[in-house]
C-alpha cells in the first residue's frame, strides 16, 4: 500500500520564493490584516507573478504570516520577483519581510482539509535560506560580523554566487575596514539597475577606496535612460552618482547630479510623505547641495516618522543620517555626540546592506572628512569593534 501511494506522488523542480512578515505575531489583529493585505497587493503587482499566473505556472502556499510562491517558469523568476518586491516595499516602510529563494523538488499534496497544498525540499530549503539571511541581518545590526558571515556562508552553500548575499558579505568587510576583501567580492558582480543593493555596495566601495572614477560611467549610463519602474530609486542613485563625482574631484558635476536628484525625490515625497527611506535620501541630497536648514529639517522629519523608541532597528538609522548631515554642514559637536551614541547602539544602517557605522567606516567614509582633525572624532575612529 505505501508503495502504491508513493508512486502517485508527482515530484518536479520548483523555483521557490518564501516570504513572511517580520514580527507578525506581535502586531495587533487589525495590523496583521492590513500588512497581509499590503503584502498581497505588492506580490500580486509584480511582473513575474502576473506572467507566471497567466501561464498557469505558479503555485501559491499561504502560511499565515506570508507564503511561498513556486514558479514553474525559470530559476530566475523568484529572484526577479524578490527584487520587484524589495523595490516596492521601500514605499511601505511599515512593512518588513524576510525572503528566501531556492530551486528544488516540490510536489502537490492534499492537506488535512482536503485542500491542495505544496511540500518538498524546495520549500523547506527556501525557508532555511530565509531564516539564515534574517539571522545574518540580526548579527549585522549587533556588529557580530563573524556570526553574520557564518550565516551568509550557509546561504551561499544553498544558493551559490547569490549577488545579494555576496554584496552583504562585502558590506561586512567594508565595515571591518578590509577593502581588498570587499573588492574581491564585489568586482565580479554585474548588477542591473534594478538590483540597487549590489550596485550601491559597489559605488560605496569605490568611495571608501577614494577611487570612484571606475563606477561613474556605469551610473551615468544607467541614469541616462532611467527605468520608471524603479520609482524614487532613480533619485537615490543620482545622489550616489553626485557623491562619487564629488569624491572624484568634480564638484560642479556633482552639484548638477544632486540638483536633479532633489527634483526627482521631492516629487515622490509629495506622494509618500511618511517614507523615511525617501526622506533620508532627500536629506543627504540637500546636504550635498549645501542647504543645511532643509537637510536638518528632513532628518528631524525622518526621526519623527520612525522614532528610536518605536523601532530600535530602523530608528537609529535615521539618527545616522542626522550625524552625517551635521558633520558635513559644520555642526561638529552635534555630529560627534551623535556618533558616540551610535557606535554603542545596535541598529540597521541606512546605506548599503543595513550595516551600522563602525570605527573603520568612520576612518574611511568621506562624509566624515570635516571631523578628521577633531581629537574626539579621532578617538572614535580608534575604538576597537566589539
Amino acid at each position: 500500500m505505501p508503495t502504491e501511494h508513493s508512486s502517485d506522488v508527482k515530484v518536479e523542480i520548483g523555483h521557490v520564493l518564501f516570504i513572511d512578515i517580520v514580527g507578525y505575531s506581535k502586531l495587533l489583529i487589525t495590523e496583521q490584516s492590513d500588512q497581509l493585505q499590503t503584502l498581497k497587493q505588492v506580490v500580486r503587482g509584480t511582473e513575474q507573478f502576473r506572467l507566471a499566473e497567466a501561464e498557469g505556472k505558479l503555485l501559491r502556499l499561504p502560511t499565515g504570516d506570508g507564503g511561498a510562491l513556486v514558479f514553474r517558469t525559470s530559476p530566475e523568476a523568484p529572484v526577479l520577483c524578490a527584487l520587484e518586491i524589495s523595490k516596492e516595499l521601500k514605499n511601505h516602510p511599515e512593512l518588513r519581510v524576510r525572503m528566501g529563494i531556492h530551486s528544488g523538488p516540490v510536489n502537490e499534496i492534499t492537506d488535512l482539509n482536503e485542500q491542495a497544498n505544496i511540500a518538498g525540499a524546495g520549500i523547506n530549503i527556501a525557508q532555511r535560506v530565509m531564516d539564515c539571511g534574517q539571522h545574518a541581518l540580526s548579527y549585522i545590526c549587533l556588529r557580530r560580523f563573524s556570526d553574520a558571515r557564518r550565516n551568509l556562508d550557509q546561504v551561499l552553500n544553498i544558493t551559490p554566487d547569490d549577488p545579494d548575499t555576496l554584496a552583504q558579505q562585502a558590506a561586512i568587510s567594508q565595515a571591518e575596514g578590509d577593502l581588498p576583501r570587499a573588492s574581491a567580492l564585489l568586482t565580479p558582480l554585474n548588477p542591473s539597475a534594478a538590483n540597487t543593493q549590489v550596485l550601491e555596495a559597489q559605488v560605496y566601495q569605490t568611495i571608501l577606496e577614494r577611487k570612484p572614477a571606475t563606477i561613474i560611467p556605469r551610473l551615468t549610463e544607467i541614469l541616462a535612460k532611467p527605468d520608471p519602474a524603479l520609482g524614487f530609486f532613480n533619485g537615490e542613485l543620482r545622489f550616489w552618482l553626485g557623491w562619487a563625482q564629488e569624491v572624484a574631484g568634480d564638484p560642479d558635476t556633482a552639484h548638477k547630479s544632486w540638483q536633479q536628484a532633489h527634483t526627482e525625490l521631492e516629487g515622490f515625497l509629495r506622494e509618500q510623505p511618511k517614507n523615511y527611506y525617501l526622506i533620508g535620501d532627500l536629506a543627504l541630497t540637500n546636504m550635498g547641495l549645501g542647504d543645511k536648514a532643509a537637510a536638518i529639517a528632513l532628518t528631524e522629519q525622518a526621526t519623527a516618522a520612525v522614532p528610536v523608541e518605536m523601532d530600535a532597528a530602523e530608528g537609529p538609522g535615521q539618527v545616522e543620517i542626522l550625524a552625517r548631515v551635521a558633520a558635513r554642514t559644520g555642526d561638529h559637536e552635534r555630529a560627534i555626540v551623535t556618533l558616540e551614541k551610535l557606535l554603542s547602539t545596535p541598529y540597521a544602517g541606512p546605506l548599503t546592506s543595513n550595516v551600522p557605522l563602525t570605527p573603520a567606516l568612520l576612518r574611511l567614509d568621506s562624509m566624515f572628512d570635516p571631523l578628521r582633525n577633531n581629537p574626539r572624532f579621532q578617538k572614535l575612529c580608534q575604538q576597537k569593534s566589539k
